[in-house]
């Protein structure tokens, strides 16, 4: 039996959503391989080792934050392709993503 094709409407729709699952799982990874060594409850429990680590990987720290911050933009913008108004989330999602990257912008530089 052939599936349904979807209205060129929801097209965009499912390709903002398949994108949004592929960006969390991205970012997943990226909190597994790049951040985990340098957060509490991660593979280091020594305060010293994990700063140890953040200074001297700030970019690689950077870039595992970087996906979580593409990933909450991107996730505030989904709604705004339902509704079709792109001002919906960015009150939500800009303010959480500047505080992420200031975070992750101190915890580098104090490191």
């Amino acid at each position: 039996m052939k599936s349904p094709e979807l209205p060129k409407a929801d097209r965009p729709l499912e390709l903002s959503l398949i994108f949004l699952f592929f960006i969390h799982g991205i970012a997943m990874l990226a909190t597994l391989g790049l951040l985990l060594p340098g957060m509490p409850g991660g593979s280091n429990a020594d305060v010293a080792v994990r700063m140890h680590y953040v200074a001297e990987h700030p970019f690689i720290w950077h870039l595992g934050w970087l996906t979580w911050q593409l990933a909450a933009l991107y996730f505030g913008a989904v709604p705004c392709f339902v509704s079709g108004l792109l001002i919906c989330a960015a009150p939500k999602v800009i303010p959480d993503d500047v505080s992420d990257a200031q975070l992750s912008g101190v915890a580098g530089s104090l490191a």
